[in-house]
């Protein structure tokens, strides 16, 4: 018997509470944020459904702030795609936190503007910052509902003040002729105060400065891993930096610092968007090698490992009867899987290619590394069951990556 069993008749009874869903950590970066010189603990939770929390822990106090986000109706979602970056924004110092605040309606009509959550560290407390004051919209956006058009944000210092523009600009004959208006601001007073708006025609190279957020360099993620194979953890960040070509998806830096201070750049400009796939150990070489996909319609990957100090490309195998080396799939139309399994000691890979269509045939090669390279071992080909076919390897498979 319970005591609210015993209530008397009449008497309305409070109905249970729901429990709280268990926070979730999907993101975790170290940056200066309150901007003492130290790096703060950063962390954005998810709550469950649409709910996420930031939350800063500093040297003194610990601060959060919790957002709506909607995901996508399937439920297929990765850790970066509420997380933006972390960037120094305005001209007071610590950075600033960036997350994505979708509504339902992003999922449904992609050519809706993604709406942004910008936060900084005020008087010890995370806060949401005062978007600069915009052409046609209010609040932090990114894009426009117009096919032709872009709407973003160029940050940047002169005379030792901090600047922003924000352009709504359009190409209605697709021409990369770009006219609309900027508006500029200034960081005053711990505010951006507008100081002038003009129309504009640009060209391709002067529109791509407000395609996205440009100017600073942005954090979007750090880990650890053992790179130069030395059994000791080092420390990757990863950074997207100003990109100024339309069409262009910017420029992404990964720096590797190993446990001895040895410190090594990879610098990419793919096709593809966000091009780090993951970490993890492939061959039979001490240390963890760095995957790219530089291509996702190939698809292409770009495989980087330690060598001698330094961070270079590993050669992939003959894969899908391409004898160049690159880490080539075997075409748009087909699905390349990846396995890559140890027996004793022993490295192996195997590489599969399935056809398109309804036949569920697929195609195998099997590789060992051996003597520095994947030395070709056998092929065969199979025709798989429906069930086996939706369970067949597709990308790289067999090796746990590290997510940043």
């Amino acid at each position: 018997m319970t005591l609210s069993s015993l209530a008397p008749l009449g008497v309305a009874q409070a109905a249970p509470t729901a429990p709280i869903p268990a926070a979730t950590v999907v993101k975790t970066v170290r940056v200066d944020v309150d901007g003492n010189g130290k790096k703060d603990l950063v962390q954005l939770f998810h709550h469950g459904g649409n709910i996420f929390r930031l939350q800063v822990t500093t040297d003194k106090v610990t601060a959060s702030d919790e957002f709506l986000s909607a995901l996508p109706a399937d439920g297929d979602w990765s850790n970066n795609l509420i997380w933006y970056g972390a960037a120094s924004l305005d001209g007071t110092k610590g950075a600033e936190l960036i997350v994505h605040t979708y509504d339902a309606d992003s999922w449904e009509n992609w050519d809706t503007p993604s709406r942004l959550g910008v936060y900084t560290w005020r008087s010890g407390h995370l806060v949401e910052a005062t978007a600069p004051k915009a052409p046609k919209t209010q609040g932090w956006h990114l894009g426009t509902s117009d096919p032709y058009g872009i709407n973003g944000y160029r940050f940047f210092t002169k005379s030792g003040r901090r600047y922003v523009e924000v352009a709504d600009l359009v190409d209605r004959q697709g021409n990369n002729h770009w006219s609309g208006k900027i508006l500029r601001s200034v960081w005053k007073k711990r505010a951006w105060v507008k100081v002038s708006t003009r129309t504009v025609k640009l060209g391709e190279k002067s529109a791509g400065r407000y395609q996205t957020i440009n100017g600073p360099s942005i954090l979007l993620g750090q880990a650890r891993a053992d790179i130069d194979g030395d059994g000791r953890a080092d420390a990757m960040t990863y950074r997207r930096l100003a990109d100024d070509n339309i069409g262009s998806l910017g420029t992404w830096t990964l720096a590797v610092k190993t446990a001895k201070g040895i410190r090594r750049v990879i610098r990419l400009s793919p096709n593809s968007g966000d091009p780090l796939l993951g970490v993890a150990a492939l061959d039979g070489v001490r240390g963890s090698e760095i995957i790219f996909t530089v291509d996702n319609e190939s698809p292409l990957w770009k495989v980087y490992t330690w060598r001698k100090g330094k961070l270079v490309k590993e050669s992939g195998p003959n894969m899908c009867g391409d004898s160049s080396k690159v880490w080539q799939g075997c075409g748009d139309e087909s699905s390349t899987g990846l396995d890559f399994s140890v027996v004793g000691s022993q490295h192996y890979l195997i590489v599969s290619s399935a056809s398109p269509g309804e036949s569920h045939d697929v195609s195998y090669t099997k590789y060992l590394w051996r003597s520095g390279k994947w030395v070709k071992q056998s092929s065969w080909s199979a025709q798989l069951s429906e069930a086996d076919f939706a369970k067949r390897c597709s990308g790289f498979c067999g090796v746990a990556l590290i997510d940043f």
